[in-house]
């Protein structure tokens, strides 16, 4: 089993033009893992993942051994090891279950005519016009929000530039409108209620814990105080929990990685085949009459002769 834990790291060395480097998109945090948490010196950090893993992560099932240098065989092929496979995996449960309640933050919209609809940039509330989140409000589904962005389909967090083609006269802004169409953001702070999965009536299960009468507080004048945590269970990344009291947060995910499917049918990667064996020089099938005679035989034969004579 693995523990993992997270840091912010600053940007690293040349990469691939389509990987995204840490501190940023997919790679904005690091990852360190240990198989034995009493071991001080035993987490290992996970490399920086690259977009073919986060596609390919997403094709695959695979349980992990514990080994981070285990070769990956399935099908289709994962190009990597353990250690991609498990920073993909990590990426993924947290850009997809990282939640927050909705009086935290706030989209930034620009009013201008030709401003982008779907915006990505968050900004958070002003003092004034901060939202009520209060039993009520953290008992709805409705308000709890996704913190991170999503990942897109080309398995980085924004859309690659793309260049002109060489003799191509088109503008590099309607290249990359043309991008974002055929790949677009998800909604930025959008209700965990909103999501959606294939096989599910629901994503999210929230459930209620704990006494739910409010009482007088004890040193405010008027406030009112109540004992219920309210604990949100992701049905799309089972084992993803989180669990909240009075707007403060704790997530933990107990689980093997696997994101929720209908598809159970993933076979594992046939081994590498070998080469055939060189073939035997064939001979023809000798004539009985041209079988040398054997030693025994050749007394026998000689006995017979004696007699006759």
């Amino acid at each position: 089993m693995w523990h993992a834990a997270a840091r912010q790291v600053k940007a690293e060395g040349e990469l691939a033009p389509n990987v995204e480097p840490r501190g940023t998109g997919v790679n904005e945090k690091v990852y360190f893992v240990t198989i034995n948490l009493m071991d001080e010196n035993g987490w290992v950090e996970l490399p920086t993942i690259t977009p073919n893993h986060i596609i390919q992560a997403r094709r695959i099932r695979h349980v992990m051994t514990g080994d981070l240098n285990y070769d990956i065989q399935t099908c289709p092929k994962f190009d990597g090891r353990e250690k991609e496979y498990l920073k993909a995996q990590i990426v993924r449960i947290s850009r997809s279950c990282s939640i927050i309640p909705n009086n935290k933050f706030q989209v930034k919209k620009d009013d201008d005519e030709g401003a982008d609809q779907n915006p990505q940039e968050v900004e958070p509330f002003e003092d004034d016009n901060i939202p009520k989140f209060a039993y009520n409000e953290m008992v709805d589904m409705g308000c709890w929000q996704h913190s991170e962005r999503g990942i897109l389909n080309e398995g980085r967090i924004v859309h690659m530039e793309v260049e002109p083609e060489e003799g191509v006269e088109e503008d590099k802004e309607a290249i990359m409108k043309r991008v974002v169409a055929a790949d677009p953001f998800e909604t930025r702070l959008k209700p965990i209620s909103a999501d959606r999965c294939e096989g599910l009536d629901k994503c999210w299960v929230l459930r209620k814990i704990g006494d739910g009468t409010h009482y007088a507080h004890q040193y405010k004048e008027g406030a009112l105080v109540h004992n219920t945590i309210v604990n949100l269970r992701s049905l799309v990344w089972p084992g993803m929990n989180h669990v909240s009291k009075d707007g403060r947060v704790i997530s933990l995910y107990l689980g093997n990685g696997l994101k929720y499917t209908q598809n159970e049918f993933f076979p594992k990667f046939p081994y590498t085949i070998q080469c055939e064996p060189s073939d035997r020089v064939e001979e023809n099938e000798p004539d009985q009459d041209d079988l040398p005679v054997e030693a025994g035989n050749e007394g026998e034969n000689a006995d017979e002769q004696v007699e006759e004579s």
